[in-house]
């Protein structure tokens, strides 16, 4: 199964004509999610793909795991890499055949079998917008709860000003036009744990247009592991920084979520909603340096 990148490279470029790429960063998942998360990839129908898992050298054997779903459209790259150096990786294997891309992590699965053609059905029918996102749903491992992820339908009409003061978009329901725009702000993210929500910032700032797609899409196989809620504070930390540096001061909404998280450690999902005095938020505000000075979001 070893090939040279160039033998990779060829092989890809004749699989992926017209077709949705997918790119799987993958370090270590839990078999029985990694398997559940190949399934759902090869169980798509109606519709041309190229995955890519690209593969920090696990050492749990996932590889066998890959090859015994045996997805001749997959193929399974090893590269000692960061998840975002892996998608960055993913992405230079995939051919300029590949029209739209996105990245599913192993904990993610598409909501259905239907979900790549409602996807492809939407771009034909929407040839001038370039980013595409629909719902999204959590599923909490340890005790099968659901939750609908929190999605902005609104975004198209002012993309700037929706990014300042939330996400709005669930990451592994988002498909990106495969150009050399969207190629520019993908190679110029940083590796925080926030770089999803910066790379659809620097979209909205490069005037692409998105498009919501009112349909599940995708879902999410959250636990208490995850990024979300093991990191939660070092996300916002690092959310709060990165929004400063691009609309120069950090919104109230932020400053408010990280006050919440330190103070009662809520994670935005699934803790939620609890009651945070402004003084406990001037003191995060004044302890992390950030600008209060701007409350008024960006038009």
């Amino acid at each position: 199964h070893v090939r040279s990148r160039r033998q990779r490279q060829m092989c890809i470029r004749d699989r992926c004509r017209n077709s949705i790429g997918i790119i799987s960063p993958s370090l270590n998942p839990p078999l029985n999610i990694y398997d559940n998360h190949l399934k759902s990839i090869k169980n798509q129908v109606d519709v041309n793909y190229t995955h890519i898992t690209v593969d920090s050298y696990s050492n749990n054997n996932a590889i066998f795991k890959f090859f015994e779903i045996d997805n001749p459209r997959s193929i399974y790259i090893k590269n000692k890499s960061s998840q975002v150096k892996a998608i960055q990786n993913g992405y230079e294997l995939l051919s300029n055949c590949c029209f739209f891309w996105l990245w599913l992590n192993v904990d993610d699965l598409f909501y259905n079998e239907k979900t790549l053609s409602i996807v492809q059905e939407n771009i034909s029918k929407n040839k001038e917008s370039d980013i595409f996102y629909g719902n999204g749903i959590y599923e909490k491992l340890e005790t099968n709860e659901k939750k609908n992820a929190w999605i902005n339908k609104n975004i198209e009409f002012n993309p700037i000003k929706s990014f300042c003061t939330c996400v709005g978009i669930s990451q592994p329901s988002v498909y990106i036009k495969k150009n050399k725009i969207t190629e520019k702000c993908l190679y110029s993210i940083s590796e925080n744990y926030c770089f999803d929500y910066e790379l659809w910032i620097k979209f909205s700032f490069e005037e692409l247009k998105f498009k919501y797609i009112n349909e599940n899409l995708s879902k999410y196989n959250f636990s208490d592991n995850n990024i979300t809620t093991s990191l939660r504070e070092t996300q916002l930390k690092q959310t709060c920084t990165m929004i400063k540096q691009y609309y120069k001061f950090v919104p109230i909404s932020w400053i408010k979520r990280l006050s919440d998280c330190i103070y009662n450690k809520n994670d935005g999902i699934w803790k939620n909603d609890k009651n945070i005095t402004f003084g406990k938020i001037r003191k995060v505000n004044i302890i992390y340096n950030l600008s209060l000075i701007h409350i008024s979001e960006p038009t």
